[in-house]
């Protein structure tokens, strides 16, 4: 199992002038039971910042820039968890009749189905026609 979040963060300094993208990764191995559900959090980020909000100028004065300004502090956390319930399918049938079951329970799962790409499935050949009694 593999967890990954990649976000774009700030922006470099001239020369280069490019954003800096960020790269978070988590992999793990695990055994379990059919029906058995596992969590697995991490992928914690916290996430500070300073926003300053005034009149331009004179909310930069020191101790009178407190009069024309405010200074707020946001903090945003936000954690990946992920949730795994294997289940061992032993037939056709019973693969499609669980397919079916999650396909209702997550809406999102049928619209993605729905818009993912179809193989291309051979056309079956015209049936043969039987050979007439008698013929050549």
């Amino acid at each position: 199992m593999r967890q990954e979040v990649n976000e774009v963060g700030a922006t470099e300094p001239p020369p280069i002038n490019s954003p800096r993208f960020t790269k978070r990764e988590a992999e793990t191995s695990v055994v379990l039971l059919s029906n058995q559900t596992l969590v697995l959090g991490g992928l914690i980020q916290t996430r500070r910042t300073n926003i300053r909000i005034g009149i331009p100028g004179l909310s930069r004065i020191p101790i009178l820039g407190l009069l024309f300004g405010s200074q707020e502090e946001k903090i945003e956390k936000t954690e990946l968890v992920l949730m795994i319930t294997p289940r061992v399918v032993g037939t056709a049938v019973e693969a499609a009749r669980l397919t079916e079951e999650m396909r209702k329970a997550t809406p999102e799962l049928e619209q993605s189905i729905r818009k993912s790409p179809r193989p291309l499935t051979p056309t079956p050949p015209p049936p043969r026609e039987p050979a007439a009694p008698g013929g050549p």
